[in-house]
């Protein structure tokens, strides 16, 4: 297995029935859009431990035990990835997963070329133009 892709091992983590525990945060557009599809397609369960990767392993454990009822619940029915932060926890199940990636995926099938936009990228608003009527106090 190769142990720098993220997808490989989340399809090892899921066929041994583990959980991936992890502090990546897949902003690296062709790893989320293989991994997220992964997920979705034949499922897999990942933790996410928020915060620095060198933190004290002690704090990530905790921050991993201290929400490991609503984890449970939420695997016992959900694949996803589960965010696990000081102040809380964030679900994302599969189906969310994908629908961040669903817009590129559809490009990708469509054109045949690897087509991926910035998620947050944001249209600029277009000013629209008075009518005539407005324009003469109509």
């Amino acid at each position: 297995m190769d142990v720098t892709n993220d997808t490989a091992i989340a399809r090892w983590a899921r066929q041994h029935h583990y959980i991936l525990v992890c502090h990546d945060k897949h902003r690296d557009k062709k790893t989320r859009l293989e991994l997220f599809f992964e997920i979705y397609r034949n499922g897999g369960r990942i933790i996410r431990i928020g915060g620095a990767p060198d933190q004290d392993p002690l704090t990530a454990l905790g921050k991993i035990l201290v929400h490991r009822d609503e984890w449970r619940d939420f695997f016992a029915d959900n694949d996803g990835i589960v965010v696990v932060h000081k102040e809380g926890m964030k679900k994302l199940p599969s189906h969310q997963l994908y629908a961040k990636i669903q817009g590129a995926l559809d490009v990708e099938r469509v054109t045949g070329r690897k087509v991926i936009r910035p998620s947050r990228q944001r249209r600029a608003k277009r000013r629209r133009q008075p009518s005539a009527q407005t324009r003469m106090g109509v």
